[in-house]
């Protein structure tokens, strides 16, 4: 698929989900998806730009996902190129932890998108718990919704919680950013303000 005729695809399902939530629920929130480029690096670009942090960057985050992979994810990760193997190609050239880890920590934007190891949902717990945020993942073509969870948190209310942040999924890899009223890194207060709630069906433990 070329680069132009995807970001068409990108924009109407950005629409598409726009209107499916104007019609289900009207509001008066700012409420958009920011457009990430698809570029390897859109879901880290994504939580990049959610957490409004000049310390961390795209590199950062790769490498701390790098860091925090072993043996376990790893043998996961050779486990499911054996089942998919066209999503997992990148793992004909890691033979080893240590050659996984260093793809890791290639940056598509400077690479190239096929390039790089893009986000799965190995990547994806890994940076939940390096950040201590809820990932809340929408697919936009299917009736999909996965809520990642750090695995320290106790609680969604929990005070030691960075925060929440939504992303769009479109066509199964590239990640879109939510934001609200100029926010996309929400506390559980603010996500009350939001649909996620519901949408995500979040709730106190008690």
């Amino acid at each position: 698929m070329g680069k132009e005729s995807k970001r068409r695809r990108v924009e109407s399902a950005i629409d598409s989900d726009k209107e499916k939530q104007q019609k289900d629920k009207p509001t008066t929130r700012d409420e958009t998806y920011i457009q990430i480029p698809a570029d390897g690096d859109c879901f880290y670009t994504g939580i990049v730009r959610a957490m409004n942090d000049d310390s961390l960057t795209v590199s950062k985050l790769r490498c701390m996902v790098a860091d925090r992979l072993n043996e376990d994810h790893f043998s996961a990760l050779q486990a499911a190129a054996m089942v998919s193997p066209r999503e997992y190609k990148f793992m004909r050239r890691c033979r080893s932890l240590q050659q996984l880890k260093e793809l890791q920590k290639v940056e598509g934007s400077v690479a190239g998108s096929r390039m790089c190891v893009w986000a799965d949902w190995t990547q994806i717990q890994l940076l939940a718990d390096a950040l201590n945020i809820f990932i809340l993942i929408k697919d936009a073509q299917q009736d999909f919704h996965m809520t990642v969870r750090p695995e320290s948190c106790e609680s969604v209310d929990s005070k030691s919680l960075a925060g929440f942040v939504h992303l769009i999924r479109i066509d199964a890899c590239h990640y879109n950013l939510y934001e609200c009223n100029n926010n996309s890194l929400f506390s559980w207060e603010m996500l009350k303000e939001t649909d996620l709630l519901n949408l995500f069906s979040l709730k106190t433990e008690k």
